[in-house]
Parts: C-alpha cells; sequence; structure tokens
C-alpha cells in the first residue's frame, strides 16, 4: 500500500490564480476573499496538473498517472476527485466556468490561470497597503487586500470573457435517463396546487397528493414516481412534456385543491404527453369529508384511462381510506409538517398531533405507524432518556398499525424500520419486503430494503434493491447513493463505491456514514493519504465519532464491523 505523499513533489510554493481563486499548492487551500477550502492532497495535485494545462484538454490517463503514480485505479477515482473541486469552486459541470469535461477524452480547466511568484504578489500590493491605515495592514486585511487587487485586476482583463455561473448546489440527482424499465404505463403525480385563499392549507393539499401517489403506487401494472421526485416541481409553473421527459413517463396528473368552509372542489386532468391529449379530466365538488371518497374515484379514473388490470388484493387494496375520520387525517398531516423538521421539538411535537388523531379514531394505522418511527428517530438522536423503553414502545405502536390495517405499505415500512434497530434484521427483512409486496412501487421500501441488506452484508441484494427505488425515485436524497456506495463496498468494487459515496456527500455533507464508508474504500485501494484526509474531515465535523462509538450505534454484523474498524483503525481513527 502506498503511504507517503510523493506525487506532491512537483507541487510549487507559488501561488496561482484560477478565476477569482488563488491557488496556493504547498498548503493545499484555495482562496477567494475571506472564503477559504481545504484541498485534500489528491485533489489538490489535480488542481497543479490542470492549471500547467490551462486551456488544453489533459486526457483522463495522463491525468491519472500524474496524480496517482505507480498505482492502478479506475476512472471513478478520477471522477470523484474532480467533483471534489467543482465543489471546492461552485462549479457546474453542465455549465462550467473552471473546469470542463471533454467526451471521451479529459477535461480541461477553462477558467483564466496564472502562476505568479509570491514575492510579485506582494509587490503588486504594497501601493495599496502603503495607503492604508496601519491598523489594517494585519495579516488577514493583508490578504484581503492582495484579493481584492487581484479581482479588480482580473475584471479589468477579462471582464467580456468572465460569466458567472450563478449555481447553487442543492440535493437533486440527475434523472435517471431510463426510469421505465417496462413496458408498463409510467405516471407522475405533480404536487396539486392550493387554490384556497389560507395558504396555511398547504399541508391538507400536499397530503392530498401524497395519498393519490401512494394508491396508485400500489398498482403492479403501473410505474410511479415517486413523492420526493414529482415535489421537487412543487410551486413551479412547469410544461407537462418536459417534466415527463425528465422524470422518463409518459403520462402526468396534474390537479387543483380549493377548500371553503366545510366544502372541497377539486380538479383533476390526466395528460399523455406524447400525443398531448388529455385522456380524462373531472370536477369533484363534495364536503370535506368526501375527500376520501374523491382519492378513491382519482385513483379509479386514472386505472380505467389507461386500461391497467387490477389484482383482486390491488382492487381491495384501493379503499383503504374509507374509513377514516377527517380531524384525525387533519392532524396527521399536520403531524407530518412537524416530523419532516427533523429536531427535537419538531419530532416531539409530531408525536403529540399523532397521539390527537389516533384518540379520536382509534383505528388510524398510518398515526401508529408514524409514531413508530418517530421514536426510533428520537433513539437514533439521543433525544429520549429511556432509549430501551423507547425502542419497546416504538415497536408496539408499529405492531399496532399493521394490526389496525395490514394493507398500507408505510405502517409495514415502519415496522421494518423499527426491527432493524432492534438489530433484528430478518425481521426487518420480512416487514420491508411486505411493504413493497403491497405497493410495486414504494421507492422508500426498495431503499429501506437495501440498507438492511447492507447491515446484513448481503451486498447483491442492496444493489438490486437501490437501483430499482432510484429508478422510481430519479431526484433521490443522499440516502440513496449511500445505500449503492456502501453495497458497492462489500461487493469489492471500492472505486464504483467512491464514486457513488462521494455523489452522497455532495447531497449532505453533514453525513457521516457516507463518509465512514468511502474511508473504508480508500483503504482498500490503497489511498491511505485521501483516507487519512476524509478522517480529518469526519472528526472536524463531528469529533465524538471513534471506531468504539461506532461500534457501540452500529446495527450490522459483527464480521462486518470488525472489518470496518480495521480500515478504520489503518486511516487513524481513534478507538
Amino acid at each position: 500500500m502506498e503511504t507517503n505523499n510523493n506525487f506532491l513533489l512537483e507541487l510549487t510554493a507559488d501561488p496561482v490564480l484560477i478565476g477569482k481563486w488563488t491557488f496556493y499548492p504547498d498548503i493545499l487551500q484555495l482562496e477567494c476573499g475571506e472564503k477559504q477550502v481545504k484541498l485534500e492532497p489528491r485533489a489538490a495535485c489535480l488542481l497543479f496538473h490542470l492549471s500547467k494545462n490551462a486551456g488544453t484538454p489533459v486526457s483522463r490517463d495522463k491525468l491519472i498517472a500524474k496524480v496517482w503514480p505507480n498505482m492502478v485505479v479506475g476512472d471513478e477515482v478520477l471522477t470523484g476527485a474532480i467533483n471534489k473541486l467543482r465543489k471546492a469552486f461552485g462549479d457546474d459541470s453542465h455549465h462550467p466556468s473552471v473546469i470542463e469535461t471533454i467526451p471521451k477524452i479529459g477535461y480541461r480547466l477553462i477558467a483564466d490561470v496564472e502562476f505568479i511568484s509570491r514575492e510579485n504578489l506582494d509587490q503588486r500590493i504594497e501601493p495599496i497597503l502603503a495607503d492604508m491605515p496601519a491598523t489594517l495592514t494585519s495579516k488577514r486585511w493583508r490578504l484581503l487586500a492582495i484579493i481584492s487587487f487581484l479581482l479588480l485586476l482580473l475584471a479589468l482583463m477579462f471582464a467580456l470573457l468572465w460569466q458567472p455561473t450563478g449555481y447553487n448546489q442543492d440535493e437533486l440527482a440527475t434523472p435517471v435517463s431510463d426510469s421505465t424499465l417496462s413496458e408498463k404505463p409510467s405516471i407522475a403525480v405533480l404536487p396539486f396546487t392550493n387554490m384556497s385563499s389560507d395558504k396555511e392549507q398547504d399541508f391538507f393539499v400536499d397530503g392530498l397528493t401524497e395519498d393519490l401517489i401512494t394508491d396508485i403506487s400500489k398498482i403492479s401494472g403501473l410505474f410511479v414516481i415517486a413523492r420526493n421526485s414529482v415535489f421537487t416541481y412543487k410551486g413551479e409553473s412547469v410544461n407537462v412534456e418536459e417534466v415527463a421527459e425528465e422524470l422518463g413517463v409518459r403520462y402526468v396528473l396534474e390537479g387543483s385543491v380549493r377548500r371553503a368552509g366545510g366544502l372541497i372542489r377539486i380538479n383533476a386532468q390526466l395528460t399523455d404527453t406524447a400525443t398531448g391529449k388529455h385522456l380524462w379530466a373531472e370536477r369533484y365538488d363534495r364536503k370535506l369529508e368526501g375527500v376520501f371518497s374523491i382519492q378513491d374515484e382519482i385513483t379509479a379514473s386514472i386505472v380505467h384511462a389507461l386500461e391497467v388490470r387490477l389484482k383482486s388484493q390491488e382492487k381491495e387494496g384501493l379503499v383503504d381510506n374509507a374509513g377514516i375520520d377527517f380531524d384525525a387525517y387533519e392532524l396527521f398531516l399536520q403531524g407530518q409538517v412537524n416530523f419532516r423538521s427533523r429536531d427535537k421539538a419538531g419530532v416531539s411535537e409530531s408525536i403529540n398531533l399523532y397521539r390527537e388523531a389516533i384518540r379520536i379514531d382509534p383505528g388510524f394505522s398510518r398515526a401508529y405507524g408514524a409514531i413508530a418511527v418517530s421514536m426510533v428517530l428520537q433513539y437514533i438522536r439521543g433525544w429520549t432518556e429511556s432509549p430501551k423503553e423507547t425502542l419497546n414502545m416504538a415497536l408496539e405502536m408499529a405492531q399496532k398499525g399493521v394490526s389496525s390495517n395490514s394493507s398500507i405499505p408505510q405502517v409495514y415500512w415502519s415496522l421494518g424500520f423499527v426491527h432493524l434497530f432492534r438489530k433484528e434484521l430478518e425481521a426487518a427483512v420480512i416487514a420491508a419486503k411486505k411493504s413493497i409486496e403491497i405497493s410495486p412501487n414504494y421507492a422508500d421500501g426498495y431503499g429501506l430494503l437495501a440498507l438492511i441488506y447492507n447491515h446484513q452484508g448481503n451486498a447483491g441484494g442492496a444493489i438490486e434493491s437501490i437501483n430499482r427505488g432510484m429508478d422510481l425515485n430519479p431526484y433521490y436524497t443522499f440516502d440513496y447513493p449511500y445505500n449503492l456506495g456502501r453495497a458497492q463496498y462489500l461487493a469489492g468494487k471500492y472505486e464504483d463505491a467512491i464514486d457513488s459515496l462521494n455523489q452522497a456527500l455532495e447531497k449532505n455533507q453533514s453525513g457521516v456514514n457516507p463518509r465512514v464508508f468511502l474511508i473504508a474504500s480508500y483503504v482498500r485501494l490503497g489511498l491511505i493519504d485521501d483516507a487519512e484526509w476524509e478522517v480529518e474531515q469526519l472528526r472536524m465535523q463531528s469529533p465524538e465519532i471513534t471506531i468504539s462509538h461506532l461500534r457501540r450505534t452500529s446495527v450490522q454484523t459483527v464480521e462486518l464491523m470488525d472489518q470496518l474498524a480495521l480500515e478504520l483503525r489503518q486511516a487513524g481513527l481513534p478507538e
């Protein structure tokens, strides 16, 4: 294994001006104004070699030879390093201003580059420093003066060339290009529009949309895009044809909701984006209590319009909402809003609202399941003084949810989630599989199953499950590439794992688990310096993380934890 940093010997001590940034190779740092970004060693080496060839495409093979000399690594490792540089610069791979991808060749640094000695850099700003008050000639202000002068100079020199990207990092993934893996009719239910004068009713309209997605997802003859992906379009004026292309579906359901007093009006229409025709449209005017029958009627209309043949159990499962008390339902939806805050107060309040919903409607199965999930989160975050009792109560709530209504996928998901953190992995698998059996389009069900398989060491099952979940949820959150990367690590596909885990960290920089398995993957490839750098990042982010802490909180098998601990120890994570 390589344990030295000989690949850094070519780096100079002189700074490099890259666009509006100053790159200091010797200290592995980028600076722009007061912003400082510490680069890991190989990312800094990669940037240096791109800078030396600024404006010229550099092949992937040449970059790998320079940055990973005398080592056998794949393209995924280089891609991961490029992604880290883009993140450091705030660069957009689709509209780059710093690093451009040259298909089938490599990369090119397209920002303006100038190598300059530290002496010349100081000389350039001496006149500015001389005119400044003595109190401003501290190291901090000296640096600001240097940067300000250089920015002004570059602005004058390259005004015609410079075009800021306006890129803003977010959690959206590039949609999977071919999400429809079968000939099933594919559909996306866009968030219904709240037409009420009271915008506080958004929670109700969102809940109605989610319930429609849940109902349609139970139909095995359809391919249904998950809630997380379609809600990225909430509040936007969209072109349904473009949405369909982005999500990989043919049919799009749109709608609006107007609530006034005890009455509700719902408009809905189904569009075939291949022809631009409306296959079906309807307006429903009912009392509020009739919202559940409207949901059932819309689902039935979609099934009829798309000529989908239902299985006998699917016919029975499409009328689950019939007996729910409307007041209890509203409390449940309010609880969902509080839970999504994921903070201590919000989760605690969500439990109170779910309990009140159950007081009104003792048979409300989803409220039991929601309490169970909230309690597990309290256990995970350390928000309970009695962890064991909290997990026991969570199991009791999840079991009550299943016994109240065994045809709802979310309650089985809740049960599987509880079993997972009770380290009852076989029971967790059974519950997760049941949620998917009820709802073949349940993306979160596949995600949970992949997580459980990872804890068991079943890499093949985890990869298959998470890929299916990603197909159904093309705008997936960080936990999807995390689970994929973890499974790839288990399967010995370390370069693939590094790529996936870096994607997860791009979506959630505070994620501990993706970084843990990224460290282990680097160690497996002998990239000890990269692993050590990631350990530093992990310790800065979460000082409490040690091998003992991870072992204490681990749900995976003892054998898997022992192997992981060995790799983390090699990277320098404290015991």
